[in-house]
């Protein structure tokens, strides 16, 4: 269980890190945004929350954040809604512009709190990080890089007739492992 698990998440980890290398390229053509919005409308406020990823000039933010207006009904729902859920997705907008905002900068990692004043009970929140793609890529080849080596060390001792979980030689009991108790020929488990 936690075998597969585990290769789960470095197929997961392997999938993010193709598609940020193709991003990554695309960033200093132009901008790339994907949203996703959820609005609650009734007569006395709106209450939008927010989540962006934005990818431009090599970086990305990721943004979550929560607008709570006045009642404006922009979409004309015919009567109060609650989670209406809606995604925008731009691929290569205008020229590539700054994801981030203005604020310090560690190795090209910012992150951001904000707020903006509103009397009560409107709200405008959220916060935002922004990360370089070339300190994403090598932590997401990371994991997969890893799971590769563990497959290819299991399969080498499998070749060389030893036991897969821990190396011992099967030569002299080719049906048990005598150092851990596997079962040669099933899955890699000890035996109780």
């Amino acid at each position: 269980m936690k075998r597969r698990l585990f290769l789960s998440f470095a197929l997961l980890s392997a999938i993010l890190c193709v598609a940020t290398l193709g991003l990554w390229p695309h960033s200093y053509r132009g901008n790339t945004k994907a949203v996703w919005r959820s609005v609650n409308y009734d007569e006395h406020l709106t209450d939008w929350t927010f989540v962006s990823i934005d990818s431009a000039a090599g970086y990305v933010c990721f943004s979550p954040w929560r607008h709570r207006v006045e009642p404006v009904n922009w979409f004309s729902f015919e009567a109060p809604v609650t989670r209406h859920r809606m995604f925008d997705f731009v691929w290569g907008g205008d020229r590539p512009q700054w994801p981030g905002f203005s604020g310090r900068d560690y190795w090209g990692i910012q992150f951001r709190h904000f707020t903006e004043p509103y009397t009560p009970p409107q709200v405008y929140e959220g916060w935002a990080i922004t990360l370089p793609y070339w300190l994403i890529t090598p932590s997401l080849v990371l994991l997969p890089a890893f799971a590769a080596s563990r497959l290819a060390k299991r399969r080498r001792r499998s070749l060389h007739g030893l036991c897969v979980v821990c190396g011992y030689d099967l030569r002299a009991s080719p049906g048990r492992c005598p150092e851990c108790g596997m079962v040669v020929g099933t899955a890699a488990r000890p035996a109780a």
